[in-house]
């Protein structure tokens, strides 16, 4: 499986759940990644209000002193363009290692209980 697309979501809500129960240190690593891609989530709105009003203040810069106004269009496009790509693509990679870090976990889990099983079976 190459992307998070391609889990069960009700595979992964029960393993989540399996992970909160049993293993609470390794879903407090999974819960701050969770935090950090909502974090993220907030920050996409204002950082695309921020570029938008700084095109908005080149564009007036225009009238004025047009080198100005096209350097500040031209700087917030392309800075406002790389926060965003930057926060999206982080948002994506906290995603994926909470989904990876639940996932793993719950094999753990699955192995260390088989391990217990044959242990008290011999």
């Amino acid at each position: 499986m190459d992307s998070i697309e391609d889990w069960d979501e009700e595979y992964y809500l029960f393993c989540n759940i399996m992970v909160k129960e049993l293993l609470p240190n390794s879903f407090a690593f999974s819960y701050r990644q969770e935090s950090l891609r909502i974090m993220r989530t907030y920050m996409m709105f204002p950082t695309l209000l921020w570029t938008i009003n700084e095109i908005t203040y080149g564009l007036y810069q225009w009238s004025i002193s047009p080198l100005k106004g096209v350097f500040l269009i031209i700087f917030s496009s392309l800075t406002g363009g790389m926060l965003l790509l930057n926060i999206w693509n982080r948002m994506y990679k906290n995603r994926q290692r909470m989904v990876t870090n639940i996932l793993a976990s719950f094999i753990y889990l699955d192995k260390t209980s088989e391990e217990k099983r044959i242990e008290k079976n011999i």
